[in-house]
């Protein structure tokens, strides 16, 4: 079967610099680019700081922000080649998520990637990372016990992330 990941990597090749690889082909690549070419690791860990990137190949300047929405706007055009109706992301609720220690300035900025992609503000909800792992655990056939309990039931969440580990308690009821 296929990787259940996909790295967060984006890429740009010196040799044609109108074209960004992304996931597994800009890791690849990345890993045995010379100087002369942009790669993007560990984006995400950026949002919220100063920091920006000369462009190799204009004058312009990369903030992680467009960085991001680069790679979201591939995996929604990667998601619409694989359902039978084409997604359009100005028409699409879309679910992002944010390590739960996000401040508000990665979290915003977060929203705004996903603005400059193509995806309505208006539309855009981020919820933690552990929450998000526990509504996929709700949905599960596991989760059967707390379908049937009439009682609140506490729920630990331990995220292990790159170097980081979030936790959250979710009464779920």
């Amino acid at each position: 079967g296929k990787e259940p990941r996909f790295p967060s990597v984006v890429c740009k090749n010196p040799r044609s610099p109108k074209k960004l690889l992304f996931g597994f082909a800009a890791e690849k690549y990345g890993n045995w680019l010379q100087a002369g070419g942009t790669f993007f690791r560990s984006v995400k860990s950026l949002l919220g700081t100063w920091r920006s990137f000369v462009d190799a190949f204009s004058p312009d300047v990369t903030t992680p922000v467009k960085v991001w929405a680069k790679l979201i706007e591939h995996l929604c055009k990667q998601a619409s080649r694989r359902t039978p109706e084409s997604i359009d992301p100005r028409d699409c609720y879309t679910m992002l998520t944010a390590p739960a220690s996000f401040s508000a300035q990665q979290r915003q900025e977060t929203i705004e990637a996903a603005e400059l992609a193509g995806f309505r503000r208006e539309r855009v909800q981020l919820i933690d990372e552990p929450v998000a792992a526990l509504l996929d655990w709700i949905h599960s056939p596991e989760m059967d016990w707390a379908v049937r309990s009439t009682e609140p039931q506490n729920v630990l969440v331990f995220d292990f992330g790159g170097g980081t580990c979030d936790l959250s308690l979710v009464e779920v009821q």
